[in-house]
């Protein structure tokens, strides 16, 4: 009897070494990736936000393309309708 609780105890103690082992070795690695890996999509968070902010048109930037596209149709309506009353077609 003796002989199998002592290599039981060894035996246990043995797997209670190995899983404090493995726990810190986990506890590193869970470390290492954690801090590279938030790290990693700050970095990647922050070059989609400027991108983003590169493509978004101000509604100054839309307000004056459009007043600028009204402004060129009136023009062309206007420079029509001074060469048909030239012409005297009005």
């Amino acid at each position: 009897m003796s002989f199998r609780r002592k290599d039981l105890k060894k035996i246990c103690e043995e797997i209670y070494s190995r899983l404090n082992q493995f726990q810190e070795q986990l506890s590193k690695v869970e470390s290492c990736i954690s801090g590279e890996a938030r790290h990693e999509e700050i970095d990647q968070l922050t070059k989609q936000v400027e991108n983003l902010e590169k493509r978004i048109l101000s509604k100054w930037e839309v307000a004056l393309t459009v007043g600028t596209i009204i402004a060129g149709i009136a023009f062309v309506v206007g420079a029509t309708y001074a060469v048909m009353k030239f012409f005297g077609k009005v």
